[in-house]
């Protein structure tokens, strides 16, 4: 109760300040608005939405929307639903493709201002369908570009549940998120849930990855990941791949009493691995090692592969068949791309979807 009546007195004081005559430069409102933040966090959640819980009259000066009452009643649950030119200092906010000119030629922009001690956000991509890449895997016809001090990633296609970590080396520079239209007539629709992590919180991911895993077991897929074949063709006809060209890691944090990972192809997936297509190096549909030169490959440190019987030491894999398991000691997947699929003859490569699952210390 003490700290609801000092959030009362904080926005009484911050309200004459919004509607006055004076004017406020925009570092000084952002400075306002970030007092507000730092001291309310309280968390209200509305259908599919969270929000903060705010005093009454306290949401709309700054930025956010109303949906309903929370605290007893006392309070308003704002939420800050952000679209093109938009921009927010919420700990928790959403870019979503509701204006107009979500999907008009050129760029709709969001802008993250981070609060302080703020080194990370993550994005949980709730909504997002864009069209696929072509045929070698670039984003031509529309994309969202996420650029950040420390982190610039393009991403397109179809990525619902999808998420991604953007590192913050200086919170006082904005955070921005790019959806790069460059065909018009476009229907796509993206709805990405943005959450601040200060530097001290449990949930950051380990510096240098892009995804983060939590559990003892659970599954990843990459990023446009469809087991169907892809739309888009090379200039021979054959179908291209849905493969984005990025390169990038995954991690899993590693649960206490847990030394290894064993990682197989999702159970009754189709095209469960589906990385490289049918090249020389390649026999049975997997490749380990120096015969994944020249194409797209998973890189997994201090591994064993196994395939039958068989069990043998392996870092790089590439294919189109997932080994029976690969156990390793690194509780880090590394992902990479190129551009030489199509003039190796490698085509119709759908992606991964992959099931891990961690393995007790002996």
């Amino acid at each position: 109760m003490w700290r609801w009546l000092s959030l009362m007195l904080t926005v009484d004081w911050i309200l004459p300040l919004l509607s006055s005559e004076q004017v406020l430069t925009p570092s000084q409102v952002q400075r306002d608005g970030r007092l507000l933040m730092t001291i309310t966090p309280e968390a209200c959640y509305r259908g599919e939405y969270e929000g903060i819980c705010l005093p009454w009259t306290g949401c709309q000066p700054v930025g956010g929307r109303v949906d309903g009452k929370c605290f007893w009643d006392l309070g308003e649950c704002c939420i800050f639903n952000k679209s093109c030119e938009g921009e927010t200092e919420a700990r928790v906010s959403y870019f979503t493709s509701s204006s107009p000119q979500a999907n008009a030629q050129g760029s709709c922009i969001m802008r993250i201002i981070p609060s302080a001690g703020v080194c990370q956000l993550r994005l949980y991509l709730k909504e997002f369908n864009l069209p696929e890449p072509d045929a070698t895997g670039d984003c031509v016809q529309q994309y969202l570009h996420v650029v950040s001090d420390a982190t610039s990633e393009i991403i397109c296609g179809a990525n619902s549940g999808q998420h991604l970590y953007v590192e913050i080396n200086d919170y006082t520079k904005p955070v921005k998120l790019f959806v790069v239209t460059v065909k018009a007539g476009l229907q796509s629709s993206w709805n990405i849930k943005i959450d601040q992590l200060h530097c001290s919180s449990s949930n950051l991911a380990p510096t240098g990855c892009l995804q983060n895993l939590r559990g003892i077991t659970g599954d990843v897929k990459s990023f446009n990941y469809n087991p169907v074949v892809p739309s888009s063709a090379t200039i021979d006809g054959k179908p291209g791949t849905r493969q984005l060209r990025m390169s990038y890691n995954i991690c899993v944090r590693r649960e206490p009493g847990y030394c290894a990972i064993r990682w197989t192809a999702a159970h009754g997936a189709t095209h469960a691995f589906s990385i490289t297509g049918i090249k020389p190096a390649i026999t049975d549909g997997i490749a380990l090692n120096n015969d994944c030169k020249n194409t797209d490959y998973l890189i997994l440190l201090s591994a064993n592969v196994t395939v039958g019987d068989q069990t043998e030491p392996g870092n790089v894999i590439c294919g189109f068949k997932f080994p029976d398991q690969v156990e390793s000691r690194s509780f880090q997947l590394g992902v990479v791309t190129n551009d030489e699929e199509s003039e190796n003859g490698d085509f119709d490569n759908r992606g991964f979807h992959l099931r891990y699952e961690q393995v007790r210390c002996p």
